[in-house]
């Protein structure tokens, strides 16, 4: 029987942080079957954008998700405050909570 994984979370950036990560998330060089989850909002209100993940993967794809969390992690301050793209993604598997 598959066993999955409720994921479930955002991102928040600012404006050069959101054209990398989107370069990334959206490379076809990405190993990762639930690539498509992700949604970029249509239009930016104020200063920090978000970027949105829902999902639920399958067990074996958890490790390839959180490779690719932590390529973005490594995305880079883009100004003077020091910002790093920062996350918050909760995850639930089915069997062990």
């Amino acid at each position: 029987m598959a066993v999955f994984v409720s994921v479930r979370g955002f991102l928040q950036c600012d404006e050069p942080q959101l054209a990398e990560l989107e370069r990334i998330i959206r490379s076809p060089e990405v190993d990762y079957p639930y690539n498509e989850a992700w949604a970029l909002p249509g239009r930016h209100y104020n200063w920090i954008h978000y970027v949105f993940y829902g999902a639920d993967i399958h067990a074996d794809s958890v490790e390839p998700m959180l490779e690719l969390l932590r390529t973005i992690a490594r995305i880079p301050p883009s100004d003077d405050d020091n910002d790093h793209v920062t996350r918050a993604v909760p995850r639930q598997h089915e069997i062990e909570g």
